[in-house]
């Protein structure tokens, strides 16, 4: 896909680049026009045909072939939940847990990710201040890992490869809060060694919200307990992630996430990255000539520390610019229809 079919889906897909430069998807994802059409047609039928309009099982299995697609994975390794702290639930809420067990959380973990372990009795949250000490940590009381693959404040991209490996040698259960990754970077998740992966499809799945595409590793659908018992996933087995579905997902949800992920999947997947990460650089390259302190960043998000970073991102929006801070911190955050163009707007708008 070369810079002027870029800019076709932008005229396409997205109206609001006309009018402004979209720099926020690490917050909320715009959705596309055809997610738009989608799910309002889904209402639409609703209304008019009632349950001859439905269609749902056939619909909500495209999408998870859709996510499937996007994950590198196996369709059977795929669910659909609600959001993304569900997913995470799936370890807390699915193990049995003992007496002295651990889980390890990172210092400045997004609350979602670390709230479905805080309620479990005799298990201890330790917390590890950075990162990048998570491998060291892994022992054998250990008996999981939950962390963001990139974090929400500074764009940091964990080690995940060193912290899977270490949970593989103590046979510790390992889930990632992908909201900031899934959708723009390319993701094999059965490769990155993790029991779960998730993510809410309002970021970078450009979906809203209502669905949160989960990985399931072969480990995950054979051990792990069902949190929520439904009618549909009474009689679903081991063999598939469907078995963490207690009921149907909303129509037009599924209608609108499987546009937005048909859309992703057009591109292909380094492709996409490839491009999101060449607008980051040129963003944080930009700060940093401007006497930012730009964070170090592997991933989609750039982020700098400033004193009054809401007054900043407020003046930007002045100016037509999207931004977002978070935490005394200006972020940006790019996807694969960021332009050079949209770098140079920010830019000149600072």
């Amino acid at each position: 896909m070369n810079d002027r079919d870029i800019e076709r889906v932008r005229e396409r897909e997205f109206p609001l680049t006309e009018r402004v430069t979209y720099l926020d998807f690490a917050t909320f994802g715009p959705l596309p026009t055809s997610h738009v059409r989608a799910a309002s047609e889904a209402l639409a039928a609703e209304a008019a045909k009632g349950s001859a309009g439905l269609d749902g099982t056939a619909l909500l299995e495209s999408v998870r072939e859709e996510a499937a697609a996007l994950l590198h994975s196996p369709a059977r390794n795929v669910c659909l939940l609600t959001s993304t702290s569900e997913g995470m639930g799936l370890v807390a809420a699915g193990l049995p847990w003992r007496a002295g067990d651990e889980v390890i959380v990172p210092e400045q973990e997004f609350e979602g990710c670390v709230a479905p372990f805080l309620s479990l009795g005799d298990v201890t949250v330790r917390v590890a201040r950075a990162v990048a000490e998570i491998p060291d940590l892994v022992g054998e009381r250990t008996r999981a890992v939950a962390l963001s693959l990139v974090d929400r404040i500074g764009g940091a991209r964990a080690p995940v490869e060193a912290i899977a490996a270490a949970c593989r040698e103590h046979d510790t259960w390992l889930a990632l809060d992908a909201a900031q990754a899934m959708g723009v970077l390319d993701l094999d998740a059965p490769a990155l060694g993790a029991d779960v992966v998730c993510a809410h499809g309002y970021k970078f799945l450009v979906s809203g919200f209502g669905l949160a595409p989960t990985y399931c590793s072969d480990r995950a659908l054979a051990e792990l307990r069902v949190p929520r018992p439904g009618w549909k996933n009474a009689g679903v087995g081991h063999g598939s992630a469907a078995r963490f579905e207690p009921t149907m997902s909303s129509i037009p949800v599924l209608a609108g996430m499987r546009e937005s992920l048909r859309l992703l999947n057009s591109l292909d997947a380094v492709e996409r990255e490839r491009r999101a990460l060449d607008t980051a650089r040129g963003i944080a390259q930009g700060l940093a000539a401007r006497g930012f302190q730009v964070r170090e960043q592997r991933s989609s998000l750039v982020s700098a520390p400033h004193p009054d970073a809401e007054t900043l991102a407020t003046r930007l929006h002045e100016r037509g610019i999207v931004a977002a801070a978070v935490e005394g911190n200006l972020r940006l955050s790019t996807h694969f229809f960021t332009t050079d163009s949209d770098v140079q707007a920010l830019l000149d708008a600072l």
